[in-house]
């Protein structure tokens, strides 16, 4: 994997920023962080999804608890992996979607 961010790279982040969290995006939060995927090692800027705060690390937006979030926003990535799958897809599943949405492909 390399490290350097490409100009490709810097216009995909800019195209994630703009989309928004891809978990959220039904319910309007569009805040996101852009989250690379791991598969043993991290994989490269290809390889990223747009997910906000919460969906991310579960850091609850402006407003809301720990435990409001849980409640209004169902399961973070990094911390409840299992039940965020459940509801949202897997890791690859959410880069289709994505890719899709960007009009992008693997």
């Amino acid at each position: 994997m390399s490290k350097s961010i490409t100009a490709a790279h810097r216009k995909r982040f800019a195209a994630l920023r703009e989309a928004g969290c891809i978990t959220c995006r039904p319910r309007g939060y569009r805040e996101p962080a852009i989250h690379h995927l791991v598969e043993g090692n991290r994989l490269g800027h290809d390889f990223t999804i747009p997910l906000c705060p919460w969906c991310h690390q579960g850091v609850p937006p402006d407003g809301l608890t720990y435990k409001q979030a849980i409640e209004e926003l169902g399961p973070y990535f990094h911390g409840m992996r299992i039940a965020f799958e459940a509801q949202y897809g897997t890791e690859r599943d959410l880069l289709a979607k994505t890719n899709e949405l960007l009009g992008a492909t693997e």
